[in-house]
C-alpha cells in the first residue's frame, strides 16, 4: 500500500517565500512525492509507468478555504487516491490526463479542460510525462455556504457533483484560473496580500458553482424577479464607497439582502449591465484619476491598478485602453 502516510527518510527540496504566499516543493524521490502531495490534498499511491526517476514539483497555497496547487511529475505516472472527504477539481494546463472516479469510465482531458471529483469516491489518474495541472480542493461546508448565498436560501439536500464530469473551462471562469496560475508562480505576488487572497477565493468558488454541473445547476440558473430598486441602488452605492473591496456577486447580494439572480436582473434593468461590469467601470475611473495625478517616479501602473482592485494586469491594460484610448503607462508618464 502507499508510503504516503509515512514520514519520508530524506528531506525534499523546499523553497518558501519570506512573506507567505505560494510554497514550492520539489523532489525526485517517489516516497517523498507521495508524502508531499498527500499532506497537501489526500492520501494516495503513485505508480510509475515509465522508466527513470520522477521530477515532482508542487507549487501550492491556501487561498482562503481553497487549496490550490500547480502539480507535475516529469514523467508518465498513475495515481490512485483514497476516498475523498472534500471536493477536488483538476484543471489540465499542459499535457494529457485520464481521470476516473469510482466505477465511472475514464475521462480524457487536455489543456483547458477540467474534471470535478465527487466527495466520497476514490479516483484513479494517469498523467502524461509533460502534464501539469491546477489542483483545487475545497470543503463541502465552504461550497455549500457559498451556494446558499447564490440561491438566497438554505439547501434542502447536500451539494453533489454526482460523477466526475469533464468540462471546458468557461470564459467566465478562465480569468480566475489564469490569475491563480500566474500568482502561484510568483512567490512575492498578490497572494501575499490577505485581501487579494479573499478576492481570489470568491472568484474560484463562484466560478466553480456557476459553471460546473451539479444538482443545483438548474435552480441556480432559473429566472428570478429583479431586485427592488432601493436594494439595487444601495448595491451601486456600496461599490462606489468601497471600490477596492474584494466584491463578488455573492458578497454584494448578501450585503443588500438579495439573491444573486435578483441582483443581476436588477442591475440589467437599472444600469443595462451586470454588477461586476458596473464595478469595473468605477475602478477604471478611479485608476484613470490616480494615474493622471501621479508620477512614475513615485508609483507604478501595477501599484495603482492593485490599489483600485484590479488583479490581472494584462486585462486591466486592455480595459483601460478601450475606455481611455491609451495604455495606462502613457497616462502615468504624461504627468512626468
Amino acid at each position: 500500500m502507499a508510503t504516503a502516510a509515512q514520514q519520508p527518510t530524506k528531506p525534499w527540496h523546499l523553497e518558501q517565500p519570506s512573506r507567505g504566499g505560494p510554497e514550492r516543493k520539489h523532489t525526485r524521490d517517489l516516497g517523498e512525492a507521495e508524502f508531499i502531495v498527500s499532506q497537501a490534498y489526500l492520501p494516495h499511491r503513485v505508480l510509475r509507468t515509465a522508466a527513470g526517476e520522477i521530477d515532482m514539483e508542487l507549487v501550492g497555497a491556501r487561498i482562503g478555504e481553497v487549496t490550490a496547487g500547480l502539480l507535475s511529475y516529469g514523467q508518465t505516472i498513475h495515481l490512485q487516491t483514497a476516498d475523498s472527504t472534500q471536493f477536488h477539481v483538476n484543471v489540465t494546463l499542459e499535457g494529457r490526463a485520464a481521470s476516473r472516479s469510482g466505477n465511472e469510465d475514464p475521462l480524457m482531458t487536455t489543456c483547458g479542460q477540467a474534471v470535478v471529483f465527487p466527495v466520497g469516491e476514490p479516483a484513479q489518474l494517469t498523467w502524461s510525462a509533460n502534464a501539469r495541472h491546477l489542483c483545487l480542493m475545497a470543503s463541502r461546508a465552504s461550497l455549500e455556504g457559498e451556494l446558499e448565498q447564490l440561491l438566497g436560501r438554505s439547501l434542502p439536500k447536500r451539494l453533489t457533483f454526482e460523477q466526475a464530469v469533464r468540462t471546458e473551462v468557461s470564459h467566465e471562469w478562465q480569468p480566475a484560473i489564469e490569475l491563480v496560475r500566474q500568482e502561484l508562480e510568483n512567490p512575492k505576488g498578490l497572494l501575499t496580500r490577505p485581501v487579494v487572497a479573499r478576492h481570489l477565493e470568491g472568484l474560484l468558488v463562484d466560478g466553480l458553482l456557476l459553471t460546473q454541473p451539479h444538482n443545483y445547476q438548474e435552480l441556480l440558473h432559473r429566472a428570478a424577479a429583479p431586485g427592488r430598486a432601493g436594494a439595487i441602488a444601495r448595491a451601486a452605492e456600496l461599490m462606489e464607497e468601497l471600490p477596492s473591496e474584494p466584491w463578488t456577486v455573492i458578497s454584494l447580494a448578501q450585503r443588500v439582502h438579495l439573491s444573486v439572480r435578483a441582483l443581476q436582473y436588477g442591475f440589467k434593468r437599472d444600469f443595462q449591465m451586470p454588477p461586476m461590469a458596473y464595478l469595473k467601470r468605477i475602478r477604471l475611473r478611479l485608476a484613470h484619476a490616480a494615474l493622471s495625478a501621479s508620477s512614475p517616479e513615485i508609483t507604478t501602473v501595477r501599484a495603482i491598478a492593485v490599489e483600485c482592485g484590479f488583479l490581472h494586469m494584462s486585462r486591466f491594460a486592455d480595459m483601460y485602453r478601450q475606455a481611455f484610448g491609451e495604455p495606462p503607462s502613457r497616462t502615468l508618464s504624461r504627468r512626468q
